[in-house]
């Protein structure tokens, strides 16, 4: 939810809005799209947020050990 059609990031609300536009307001996976954009919102942050936390970590090597 967070790449366009053509694989380049944009945020999440301009991916929304693209998949409206091309659907139209009427379209099942437009009315889906609206349903679900609390629960996908939520999972961007969570993905976002472990991403982050992640990134703060020691990296390791094969046998586990930080570099």
């Amino acid at each position: 939810m967070t790449t366009s059609p053509d694989g380049e990031p944009i945020p999440v609300d301009r991916r929304l809005a693209e998949i409206h536009d091309r659907y139209g307001p009427g379209h099942l996976v437009s009315r889906s799209i609206r349903r679900a954009t609390p629960t996908i919102l939520r999972a961007v942050e969570q993905v976002h947020d472990r991403a982050a936390q992640t990134a703060s970590l020691p990296q390791t090597g094969r046998g586990g050990m930080a570099r």
